[in-house]
């Protein structure tokens, strides 16, 4: 990897991306979408996410990672936080917002072990 750079995304490249966090995490979430009002470049992409509790978010997905950015859905009131969080994962910016996705992440865990246990899951379904 020394030396080797890093090809950017282009808007079709984060919108695969964001599909894949989607399929992730939806399961666990009220709602999560890509925003239909938010641009999409070649840096970044905006979700909208409703949590278990009910709670609106703006996520945007960039190269740093993910970090809320709005208060409700297509909002970006808080884009110009002093001091924005970066999260490396979808799952540990959740986890910091919505105390119900840790518990839901947490049982399906414990459920899909349990399955691979009973051998009723083939390794690579999880």
């Amino acid at each position: 990897m020394d030396g080797e750079r890093e090809t950017p995304l282009d808007s079709e490249g984060w919108q695969t991306e964001a599909q894949s966090v989607i399929q992730d995490v939806r399961g666990h979430v009220q709602v999560i979408t890509t925003s239909s009002i938010l641009h999409c470049g070649n840096t970044r992409i905006y979700l909208n996410l409703t949590t278990q509790e009910g709670d609106r978010f703006t996520i945007e997905l960039s190269r740093q990672g993910f970090r809320v950015v709005g208060s409700d859905h297509d909002n970006l009131s808080l884009d110009n936080a002093e001091d924005p969080a970066y999260f490396e994962t979808p799952y540990s910016l959740l986890g910091s917002v919505s105390p119900a996705f840790s518990t839901s992440f947490g049982a399906k865990l414990c459920e899909r072990l349990a399955q691979l246990q009973a051998k009723e899951l083939p390794l690579n379904a999880i």
